[in-house]
């Protein structure tokens, strides 16, 4: 059967003429007759069937039939949006009166506005970007009779749900709805039962299985050398590859890397602006840019076409999206290949994807704790290779470094802020022992003559430390300072200075070694209880 044998309109023939379309494939066949008879579907089939063209070709040939109606068709991606509109656009070349407009996320709203304004026939976008238009009114739903959510189950996974609910809440009931997914999940069967109306149930082929034509293998490699081998596989292999990673940041690293090493390379992921990822798609299928670096906003519906090679750099973290991931190549019954970068401790998530999808001949042993295969009998190294005795493995606790590691290093002669000298009650020394080597510059130093602790600061470097003492001074600078510290009274000492304090005129003296003595001043109000003397210098 071919597509001339279906009722389409003679414009809707020449578009598929124009596009190379002869004959339907197996999800085709079966989905497109359902949809032209009025009916809901949930169309479920492997990567690369078709299943753009199964609800596209009996919807466009509706609204050549319905002048009034409209479409909205409903995606995960930015990048599947754009696809899905641009093959709207394919199909209208020969009918005038449907126009296509996209609504997604990182165009300019204005832009947006002003092909709105036109009344469009097709509508395809996002659904956070859609659900903006629908809040400021400037999107009309009340004429569309037809919905198309693609990819569903991947709008679930990433949370789109409450979106969709805000937008079917614009829709008419009458109205007819298809739903097409890769994989048919607990959710997407909640999700049709929620907004599909007795949905009939089609199925091509095994959804949980990769493509027969892709040929898969694997590759154990330490986190720290798999851009050595990524530069390898490249130089080896031929035509256009992807390379898949599971971070954003990871895929500019990865794209600056290769990109020093003179490839011709392009990167997409999520913090990119729509123009810049449109761009490296548009260069990737042209062949400007051999290799593409990008997250799994590529993995879902992208249709690019002579895609050789997938290199997996990082496992991804849900099951479905290795599907999708080597789906990008073999499409359309060509042959592909599919490499993954697995790292010794993943190798049991490896593992589960080989039983998950039946991978043959990529089988890694799983040791203890799936971080690979058999150790040495008396091996009880950690992951980072380091040999701790009477451990099985792994880093050393908290409690234990704690114990094994002093909790202050102090340096001879020095003392942090922490650590300052205090004095006793009744006492006049400082409570630490003498240090046997000399203190650091500028800080308190203290020496013992004549069973008293003296204190004194960094002076000039040709200037000495009996500089500082005189005959009369060594015998009060020690009570000097504890009168700072602590008030005390004075009975016998207080005879050597009755000179200083007999003269109400004078305020300070100088000493033997010419510098100045001031009386010290009382902390607080009230009489000086005090009357030693403090050098200042």
């Amino acid at each position: 059967m071919t597509f001339n044998d279906y009722s389409f309109e003679p414009s809707v023939k020449k578009g598929l003429e124009e596009l190379g379309f002869t004959t339907p494939t197996p999800i085709q066949s079966k989905s497109i007759p359902l949809l032209l008879e009025g009916k809901d579907i949930i169309g479920c089939a492997e990567t690369g069937s078709g299943k753009t063209g199964a609800f596209s070709i009996p919807f466009f040939s509706k609204l050549v039939q319905e002048p009034e109606a409209t479409l909205l068709v409903l995606t995960p991606t930015r990048e599947l949006a754009q696809q899905v509109g641009e093959f709207f656009r394919n199909l209208s070349k020969f009918e005038t009166s449907i126009t296509v407009t996209n609504i997604v996320g990182g165009v300019d709203m204005r832009k947006q506005l002003q092909a709105l304004k036109r009344k469009p026939r097709v509508v395809v976008g996002t659904p956070g970007r859609v659900t903006d238009h629908l809040r400021r009114g400037t999107l009309n739903l009340k004429n569309t009779k037809y919905l198309i959510l693609d990819e569903g189950d991947r709008m679930l996974d990433m949370g789109f749900a409450p979106q969709l609910d805000a937008i079917l809440k614009f829709l008419p009931k009458q109205r007819q709805t298809c739903l097409f997914t890769a994989t048919l999940a607990p959710k997407v069967k909640a999700l049709a039962n929620q907004y599909l109306s007795k949905p009939v149930h089609v199925q091509v082929g095994q959804t949980s299985t990769p493509v027969q034509n892709i040929h898969q293998q694997v590759i154990e490699v330490d986190e720290k050398h798999k851009n050595d081998v990524i530069l390898d596989e490249l130089n080896q292999r031929k035509g256009s590859i992807i390379i898949f990673l599971r971070t954003k940041r990871r895929t500019e690293s990865l794209y600056k890397h290769l990109r020093d090493y003179g490839f011709k390379v392009d990167h997409i992921h999520g913090d990119r602006s729509q123009g810049q990822r449109s761009t490296a798609l548009r260069r990737f299928r042209d062949g400007d840019s051999r290799i593409l670096c990008a997250t799994d906003v590529a993995a879902r519906g992208l249709d690019i076409p002579a895609v050789e090679h997938v290199i997996n750099y990082d496992l991804p973290m849900m099951k479905e999206d290795y599907l999708h991931r080597i789906g990008r190549t073999a499409r359309n019954g060509a042959k592909g290949d599919a490499v993954s970068l697995v790292a010794p401790q993943q190798r049991r998530e490896w593992m589960s994807l080989v039983q998950e999808f039946k991978i043959v001949g990529a089988d890694l042993e799983v040791g203890p704790r799936g971080r690979g295969g058999p150790k040495k009998k008396n091996d009880r190294r950690g992951p980072s290779g380091k040999s701790f005795s009477n451990r099985s493995g792994g880093k050393k606790s908290f409690r234990e470094e704690r114990e094994e590691t002093p909790r202050f290093k102090k340096k001879s002669g020095s003392f942090s802020k922490s650590e300052r000298p205090s004095w006793d009650d009744n006492s006049e020394t400082p409570r630490f022992k003498k240090s046997s080597k000399p203190f650091a510059k500028r800080s308190r130093s203290f020496s013992e003559e004549d069973g008293e602790s003296k204190r004194f600061s960094s002076g000039p470097k040709n200037s000495s430390r009996k500089d500082f003492r005189s005959s009369e001074g060594r015998d009060n600078s020690s009570d000097s300072r504890a009168g700072n510290k602590k008030r005390v009274k004075f009975s016998g000492k207080k005879k050597s200075h009755s000179s200083s304090e007999g003269s109400s005129n004078s305020t300070s003296k100088k000493s033997s070694s010419g510098r100045p003595w001031t009386k010290s001043k009382p902390k607080f109000g009230g009489k000086k209880k005090s009357t030693s003397k403090r050098r200042s210098y």
